[in-house]
């Protein structure tokens, strides 16, 4: 799993998906495979938090609660 910030020209955190979350095939061929469905929403996917101006970017990982 990769996880990487997603920046516009400027510089600054792109408005709209300001993290990209993808499988590196490194043992492979190094190639960049999208997360599938399942993986984006219940998984390895990223929820952004609400943002307010002059606010951090930040964001968790779409996983299941724990079953405890």
């Amino acid at each position: 799993m990769v996880y990487t910030a997603k920046l516009d020209a400027q510089g600054n955190f792109d408005s709209r998906t300001p993290v990209e979350a993808f499988w590196r095939k490194f043992n492979i061929d190094g190639s960049k495979q999208p997360l599938n469905f399942i993986e984006r929403m219940m998984a390895y996917g990223i929820r952004l938090d609400p943002r307010r101006t002059d606010q951090p970017i930040t964001f968790s990982i779409a996983a299941l609660p724990s079953a405890s």
